[in-house]
């Protein structure tokens, strides 16, 4: 119909006005009824720049977020029996992103050179939590905080 009837100036104005009001974005919709002189090319240029900018950076706040955790332990199964009867030992490997040896370390004092079960600091009493069994730098009730 726009074709045979020829709208001349008006059609543009009229696919101009539908495509602004049909926008499910309000902030897109508003941008483009700010413009003084907006014809149907410039409507359509501002709308798709702004989607993608909005798409890019919500994509760079995602990567960001992933990036930031990029570090952290795993709980892995004990290579032999716990000191004690019934108790199992619980080991922690360290995994980072940029050197991939795996370092287990002892969950008393944080020392690489021995196990839990062989620690000389099993009856201290950790200065931050107050429970016996560790040191204070190696404390998982407050090492989320720090």
């Amino acid at each position: 119909m726009a074709t045979t009837c020829k709208f001349a100036d008006y059609l543009k104005k009229a696919l101009r006005n539908q495509f602004v009001f049909g926008l499910r974005t309000q902030n897109i919709q508003s941008r483009l009824l700010e413009q003084k002189e907006l014809d149907i090319e410039k409507a359509v240029d501002i709308a798709v720049s702004m989607e993608t900018s909005a798409r890019d950076a919500a994509h760079l706040h995602r990567s960001n977020i992933a990036n930031v955790h990029s570090v952290g332990y795993l709980r892995v199964k004990p290579r032999q029996q716990s000191a004690v009867p019934g108790r199992v030992q619980r080991l922690y490997v360290k995994k980072n992103v940029i050197d991939t040896k795996q370092s287990i370390k002892c969950l008393r004092c944080g020392s690489e050179k021995h196990l839990a079960t062989k620690c000389n600091k099993q009856n201290l009493i950790c200065c931050k939590c107050k429970r016996k069994g560790h040191l204070s730098r190696v404390c998982m009730k407050f090492q989320q905080t720090e």
